[in-house]
């Protein structure tokens, strides 16, 4: 035994890595996550239990008890450790219920701890208002802050846990410092704030860690000056952002614990590993039924309370295993919380967001099957999944998706999907009736959602249906609207179906200020196309530039940065562009009727009064005048310079046109030349081609991506499925690598994983440079053990994410 527990040990597979095998059945994996973190166990054991004999059952227990929730497809993706050290508590406070008395005694003398008294509720508050912040992070960056702040491991350990460099272990470091920092500030602030004054208690932790941008910081000293209840919140926060310290600690192990915790020696005795192998043997017959009682509980818990899942966004987050002891009945474990994802049935209904965003990694973890809601031998159940597609982003459209399932015939087993919300009930489905009552400031357009859906206008809305016989599912897709001023909120939905019991749930929606949000969804069966070229571009009296063009670096110049960029009009562009002004062209061929297309235009400088653009079809006789519909702008690379995308709905105009060349031009003013500018357009399109029902989603927005950072977006889909993955970047260099598209932990990009963003359109001559401009379609096979996640990252270029959409195919049945 000792040589099994010195090979986990010198196992070196990632945290993330070793949990996936452990729930494909590999003890050997368990093994080596027990050699990992059996001594921080320990520690935390010691500090609750001085008894030798009890700490080595608290650790036996706890471990045997996370591989029975692992094996049932729940518990962590990431972060073991803190997951781990939740349950050694929770396996404390169990046992110590169970075995308490209340002990009379006339004199408390003896009892006297001798230290000052601290009063509990606003000691309770503070560790309520660090987990909060705490569970606020993405998974990663919170693994990263528990073992770099209390642990004190160097970045060199964390990144083997991770499977990643030590540098971007101490660039996550840094970024989850400052943002735990702004999350416990803003907690703070809105437990002292009404509403009449949220706007600025929002911003106030990132004000006084100095992250707002100059006109939030403006307006929010505006206020300050004007308010004197805010003001002094603000003195408040300062004093409480100087001494924010070791406070993770507390809120994950506990207060009594945490001192302990982090001054006790640690030590890992192999023969322990061996009572835990012992204990699982044991129970063999019972993990499997463990896990699906677990599972079938947290269904029917949800399916009777509406209790609320994750929410989907960019590096969104999930909570923590809850902080302090659980309810008296729990007796397998932590409680399955976003971070511990439930299990996704195998031919599921795509539209499902991730359990939680794991940052710039994503969600991990995946399922089995569950036993459902209704429970066995009952008739089968019906549930419904609602969750944003994409980020919901103020001042924009948005969707959500909502999925009904029917899981089996009467008689079995029903099931769950995975979603921010989730609500069930029993019998047969007459024609259903889906009520939905969002938070304030988001509202449900009116028309057609998909799959024989039609829903009302209004914050509260009603979806209607015809029957869905059993094992079937449907998934509409529900346009809203998102307002300036929208703060999310709670969501309430209420499911009718004839005869039976009005079903209600609830769910939190998160409203962010950028991301990428939903512009077209459905599931039709439809592939992707993606063109695009350039419209600034290196001048042609520069005798580099005709090499740069065609993609072949002469004296190392072929990126935007090495020239002077000017107004780029293609060689044999159609007369009638405009004069002095921008004209370039890409080859598009669609094999079917275009279901939605979108044009985008982007570039430095300010975006003009009205933008417009003009296109050229193939087979069209003019160019054609198109005005955009939204335009985002954003701060470029460039010290000083501003950039914007444009975007324009062209479906009609697609839908007429013949398979060949589109040209594409501006008004000379449109963009701002200089060394390092940049500038082109691309056309995203949906093009059904009569192959099988795809699930397929557009989002766009434009997000900035500096050095070293990285966005992250979920998308829908079918695990495991094939898919195409549309991509849209702006600012992009050829010579810069380190930026890449990735879906979970795999490249989205097989041919150029460390280079997608390398100025590519699709349409374009091959190797043909477009400086700055990505637009393509690439080839990937979605996650099979989890929903997917696309995360845009960079290492040294700064470039703009513009769109990401997905055609993902829908499993027969």
């Amino acid at each position: 035994m000792a040589d099994d527990h010195d090979s986990a040990a010198a196992d070196a597979r990632s945290d993330l890595q070793l949990i996936r095998a452990v729930r494909a059945g590999d003890t050997d994996a368990y093994a080596t996550l027990y050699s990992r973190h059996e001594g921080a166990a320990r520690r935390l054991a010691r500090t609750l239990d001085s008894r030798p004999s009890e700490v080595d059952e608290l650790v036996a227990e706890s471990f045997t008890r996370v591989l029975a929730v692992l094996r049932g497809g729940l518990g962590p993706r990431a972060a073991f450790r803190t997951y781990l050290l939740t349950t050694v508590r929770n396996v404390f406070y169990d046992e110590t219920r169970r075995t308490r008395r209340i002990e009379l005694v006339d004199d408390l003398a003896g009892h006297d701890p001798g230290e000052p008294f601290t009063d509990p509720a606003v000691r309770d508050l503070e560790q309520a208002m660090v987990a909060r912040a705490f569970a606020a992070l993405p998974e990663r960056w919170r693994l990263v802050l528990w073992h770099t702040e209390v642990e004190g491991d160097p970045p060199a350990t964390v990144a083997r846990l991770l499977g990643v460099r030590p540098n971007t272990v101490s660039a996550l470091a840094y970024r989850a410092r400052e943002r735990l920092r702004q999350n416990y500030l803003r907690e703070h602030a809105a437990a002292r704030t009404d509403d009449t004054c949220r706007w600025v208690a929002d911003r106030l932790g990132a004000y006084v860690r100095s992250g707002l941008s100059r006109r939030e910081k403006g307006d929010v000293e505006s206020h300050l000056s004007g308010c004197r209840a805010c003001h002094l919140l603000f003195v408040e926060l300062g004093d409480v952002n100087a001494g924010l310290g070791a406070v993770l600690a507390p809120a994950v192990v506990g207060t009594s614990a945490a001192g302990g915790y982090l001054s006790t020696g640690t030590g890992a005795p192999a023969a322990l590993w061996n009572r835990v192998r012992r204990m699982a043997r044991r129970r063999v017959s019972q993990l499997v039924a463990a896990g699906l009682v677990l599972v079938a509980l947290a269904a029917v818990a949800l399916a009777l309370t509406g209790s609320p899942g994750p929410v989907a966004g960019p590096e969104q987050p999930a909570p923590v295993p809850p902080v302090g002891p659980q309810d008296p009945g729990q007796t397998t474990g932590p409680t399955p919380g976003p971070s511990d994802p439930t299990p996704t049935a195998p031919g599921t209904v795509p539209g499902q967001p991730p359990d939680g965003s794991d940052g710039p990694d994503g969600p991990g973890a995946a399922g089995g099957t569950s036993p459902g809601a209704a429970g066995p031998g009952r008739p089968g159940a019906v549930a419904v999944a609602l969750a944003p597609v994409g980020t919901l982003v103020r001042g924009r459209s948005a969707m959500l998706s909502m999925t009904v399932t029917h899981r089996g015939a009467p008689g079995g087993g029903g099931g769950r999907l995975p979603g921010t919300f989730r609500a069930g009930l029993v019998g047969p489905t007459g024609p259903l009736s889906t009520r939905v009552t969002l938070p304030s400031g988001i509202r449900l357009r009116a028309g057609a959602a998909g799959d024989g859906w039609t829903c009302t206008a209004g914050t509260s809305g009603t979806c209607r249906r015809g029957p869905l016989s059993p094992a079937s599912s449907s998934t509409a897709y529900l346009p809203v609207t998102v307002a300036g001023t929208a703060q999310g909120g709670t969501v309430r939905i209420t499911l009718d179906t004839p005869g039976l019991p009005t079903q209600t749930g609830s769910a939190q929606l998160a409203v962010a200020d950028t991301g990428l949000s939903a512009v077209f969804a459905g599931t039709v069966p439809a592939r992707l196309v993606a063109a695009g070229n350039s419209l600034l571009s290196c001048p042609d009296l520069d005798p580099t530039c005709r090499a740069a063009r065609a993609g072949r670096p002469a004296l190392g110049r072929v990126d935007n940065g090495h020239y002077l960029m000017t107004r780029y009009a293609a060689p044999g562009a159609p007369t009638g562009a405009p004069d002095g002004g921008m004209a370039s062209g890409a080859t598009v061929r669609p094999t079917g009727r275009v279901v939605w297309a979108g044009l985008y235009w982007a570039g430095t400088g300010r975006p003009p009064a009205s933008p417009t653009a003009y296109v050229r079809t193939p087979g069209g006789s003019r160019y054609r005048p198109v005005r955009a519909s939204r335009v985002d702008t954003f701060p470029t690379s460039l010290a000083g310079r501003r950039g914007y995308q444009a975007f324009a709905d062209v479906t009609r105009i697609a839908r007429t046109a013949d398979s060949g060349t589109w040209w594409v031009g501006l008004d000379r003013g449109a963009f701002v030349g200089g060394i390092g500018a940049f500038g082109g357009w691309s056309l995203v399109a949906v093009v059904a081609d009569g192959g099988p029902p795809r699930t397929v989603a557009v989002l766009d927005g434009a997000v900035m991506l500096r050095p070293g950072g990285s966005a992250s977006v979920p998308l829908p889909g079918t695990p495991g499925a094939d898919a195409q993955i549309g991509f849209v970047g702006w600012e992009t260099d050829r010579a810069i690598v380190g930026d890449r598209l990735d879906i979970n932990a795999g490249p989205a990009d097989q041919a150029n994983p460390d280079n997608t963003a390398a100025s590519r359109a699709d349409g374009t001559a091959a190797g043909w440079n477009t400086f700055g401009t990505d637009a393509r379609v690439l080839r990937t096979r979605l996650p099979s053990d989890r929903p997917a996640v696309v995360t845009a990252r960079t290492d040294r270029d700064a470039w703009l994410l513009g769109t990401i959409a997905i055609s993902a195919k829908v499993p027969a049945g």
